[in-house]
Order: structure tokens, then sequence, then C-alpha cells
């Protein structure tokens, strides 16, 4: 979110610092601060949260794939890696509706 700020312009009062969504949304629902969260972790049936998508600065994450060390690999599991690799290579990003 810092950097996201400074791309768009301007330095950020951070006030309090948390990787927790669900501590980010309570600060925001009690006005105490503004959480910039991924749209699926919102419950629209929640009361409390004004939505305003980002869409013409895009913000990108580093997503990584934790598994269990094992001697043998979990066909499953290299699977799922291997097409978020494919997927993270073409630059691949979904669009949800707006809320």
């Amino acid at each position: 979110m810092l950097r996201a700020c400074h791309q768009a312009g301007f330095p950020p009062t951070p006030r309090y610092v948390t990787a927790d969504i669900a501590a980010q949304l309570t600060l925001a629902r009690a006005g105490l601060a503004t959480a910039l969260v991924p749209r699926t972790a919102i419950d629209p049936t929640v009361p409390g949260i004004r939505t305003a998508p980002i869409e013409d600065r895009p913000i990108l994450r580093l997503l990584f794939a934790a598994t269990r060390h094992t001697e043998t690999a979990n066909p499953t599991t290299t699977a799922v890696v291997a097409a978020l690799r494919t997927a993270a290579g073409q630059g691949l990003t979904t669009h949800l509706p707006p809320a």
C-alpha cells in the first residue's frame, strides 16, 4: 500500500501496519483507516464499508506457494505450482465486476 501511494504521487501517513485483512477492515469500519484489500475479502452483507475500485493504477502482489517438504513430490501440488508460474509469466489478471 505504501508503494501504491507513492506511485500515485502522495506520501502516506501510516497509523497502523498489519497484514491481517480482518483487522484492516475493522479499522476501516471504525473510521480509523483506509484499507487496501482484495475485493474478495469484503463481505457485502456486512455494513460499514464503502468500496472504491482502483483500476487506473494496478497494484501487483508477490505470491508464494508454501508446500510441505516431502521425499516425493505431490503431483497435484506440482501441477498447481506450475499453473501459478505459467499465469504469472503471462501476466494474467482477474477483473471482477464492480461491487
